[in-house]
């Protein structure tokens, strides 16, 4: 069991039942927090501030602010480290290490601002890890430095990074909408919206395409995504389009294809 904090939860099943928490009774408590601690010769002495915080970016740099004291009874020599871990203890990320090679005496700490180990870059996956201390007294091996004052190791979470607006921002409302420029040859005439995202959740983004007067327009348009790729590009997001011709009343929604073609009349404006 790692340090830190847990719960005791006491259940019962009765024959043939599920599984039943047992109830409170007057003075005696079910569910009780109890705390477990790992002393070592070299102890954590202050709390581990981690910079941004407890929720870190993939490809964003982390830094570590902390302080050891040596409750040993000769002076330490070696290495200071920081590391992500796996919830199952596997090594994913070494954060930093720091050489102590002049020595802390028995019975001393760090002055503030204490030591600071820092990585340029967050390179595992997102997920949720366990940020942890260790040190390497005479390069005799890693150990987990004591959490008798101290949380270690302490939980965070890595997130991936945020998308940027794709080229066509600001372009979310129908005032805004992107114009996408249309030459024909002979009858024919493409166009796409190449690097397109949705860079953030609510993000939903306008585009249209002005067509001259005097013609009759079929317009066939799709929308390539995770769903359905018809251009041989892989997608990361599963994406929806209407349509409207006057910028008010909107069309059904489609993933990837609608039945039949928009037909346009005497030219005009399609969103």
């Amino acid at each position: 069991m790692l340090p830190g904090t847990y719960y005791v939860d006491i259940f019962y099943r009765p024959a043939g039942m599920n599984w039943v928490e047992v109830a409170n009774s007057g003075s005696y408590i079910n569910l009780i927090q109890i705390s477990v601690i790992y002393s070592n010769n070299i102890e954590l002495y202050s709390p581990m501030v981690v910079t941004p915080g407890t929720t870190l970016t993939k490809g964003h740099p982390v830094s570590v602010n902390l302080n050891f004291a040596n409750t040993g009874t000769s002076t330490f020599i070696g290495q200071y480290g920081v590391g992500l871990y796996s919830i199952d203890g596997n090594l994913a990320q070494t954060i930093g290490i720091i050489n102590e090679n002049n020595g802390l005496p028995s019975g001393y700490a760090y002055s503030y601002p204490f030591l600071t180990i820092t990585s340029s870059s967050v390179t595992v996956d997102p997920g949720t890890y366990l940020l942890a201390a260790q040190h390497n007294p005479g390069n005799t091996g890693w150990q987990l430095t004591g959490s008798s004052n101290f949380q270690n190791p302490i939980k965070v979470t890595v997130v991936a990074p945020a998308l940027n607006p794709d080229i066509y921002e600001s372009n979310n409302s129908v005032g805004q909408s992107f114009n996408l420029p249309v030459t024909f040859t002979g009858n024919n005439a493409s166009n796409s919206t190449s690097g397109s995202n949705c860079h953030v959740t609510s993000d939903n983004d306008y585009y249209k395409i002005v067509l001259s007067s005097g013609f009759k327009y079929t317009i066939n348009p799709r929308i390539h995504d995770s769903y359905g790729s018809g251009n041989g590009i892989v997608y990361t997001l599963d994406g929806l389009f209407s349509y409207s011709t006057d910028g008010n009343t909107w069309s059904n929604a489609y993933d990837d294809v609608m039945p039949g073609d928009i037909l346009l009349k005497g030219g005009g404006t399609v969103y």
